[in-house]
């Protein structure tokens, strides 16, 4: 209550009581309060510029994919410096090359195969069961027997079940969660080094005008398989090996699937059926089987030579023979 007096002229004093203004609000049997803003925290003057490195004991290179990339290929160029390590600056005790994390001396799918934060996810999954289920989709189903070389080696594990791309990874049965290897995690995709020219522009062993003729004996020849994007191309090599028996050249529709994902298709089947890739053009793949009649001809004659060359001997020793027993 506010109580306010005043004062006649006659000397009498006159109070009023007036209700107070309330402060509370409508719904709260509380008064609303409201709290002091935090005082922003000073930056700390010494931050952690140098953390300690991760030290993993795992005896081979990091690097970002170990089923699509060849150790043996050197790169002609990088997209970015070397010193922009994946795994952060300062996180790693091991120096990023551009490709790889190389092993010091002291050491004793998915689209890109088995990559290294891979590793790390397998481990995860070991922890709650004995074995993982591994679904590989696309360009590393191309070869499966590498895929499971790599997994094997890296991961120390065992493949137990393998049926066209489902692979099944057992842990072993000595395996301890609590003294798993230290993997160090990539923190984002470093960019793929810059390589030869895939398709030339005159293939070895052809002149000028015969590359010419069978870039469009391809591009106008019926499509030999279609592959589409993220399939399954387990059965791919040996189809064009097949092919080849009776085929000079053939195209592969691979519409839909991406120019570079078609570049590294046709350096895998290169280097696994083998062939020469001649052509891309609107995501069509051309493949040259290569000079093989003249390598198969020329082994024929290199052989019929050394067969003649042998009955010759032959007869000039039986000549010489029936010579020596008529003399005497």
């Amino acid at each position: 209550m506010l109580i306010e007096a005043s004062f006649n002229g006659d000397s009498t004093c006159i109070i009023k009581a007036q209700p107070r203004k309330s402060t509370f609000k409508k719904g709260n049997s509380a008064p609303h309060f409201q709290p002091p803003k935090p005082k922003p925290k000073p930056p700390d003057p010494t931050p952690n510029r140098n953390p300690t490195p991760i030290k993993s004991s795992l005896p081979f290179d990091f690097r970002h994919s170990y089923s699509e990339t060849d150790p043996t290929l050197e790169p002609i160029g990088f997209r970015e410096p070397k010193r922009f390590s994946p795994f952060g600056p300062g996180r790693l005790d091991r120096e990023w090359t551009g490709t790889s994390a190389p092993v010091r001396d002291e050491l004793d799918s998915w689209k890109n195969g088995v990559t290294h934060n891979m590793l790390d996810d397998i481990h995860n999954h070991w922890k709650r069961a004995e074995a993982v289920r591994i679904k590989c989709l696309g360009l590393p189903t191309l070869d499966m027997d590498n895929v499971c070389f790599h997994l094997e080696e890296k991961s120390r594990g065992k493949i137990i079940y393998r049926h066209i791309n489902i692979l099944i990874l057992y842990r072993g049965r000595n395996y301890d969660p609590q003294n798993r290897p230290v993997i160090p995690l990539m923190l984002w995709k470093p960019y793929a080094p810059i390589y030869p020219k895939l398709v030339k522009n005159i293939a070895d062993g052809l002149r000028f005008e015969e590359t010419k003729e069978m870039r469009n004996r391809g591009l106008h020849s019926p499509a030999f398989m279609k592959l589409t994007r993220n399939g399954v191309y387990v059965n791919v090599v040996a189809r064009v090996r097949e092919a080849f028996e009776t085929e000079e050249v053939i195209r592969l529709d691979c519409t839909h699937v991406g120019t570079s994902d078609c570049k590294r298709i046709s350096a895998k089947l290169r280097d696994l059926a083998p062939c020469v890739p001649i052509l891309f053009e609107d995501e069509q793949i051309i493949l040259w089987r290569g000079k093989r009649d003249q390598e198969r001809n020329s082994d024929i004659s290199d052989a019929n030579e050394k067969s003649s060359g042998q009955s010759l001997s032959d007869r000039l020793l039986v000549d010489s023979v029936a010579w020596k027993s008529h003399c005497c």
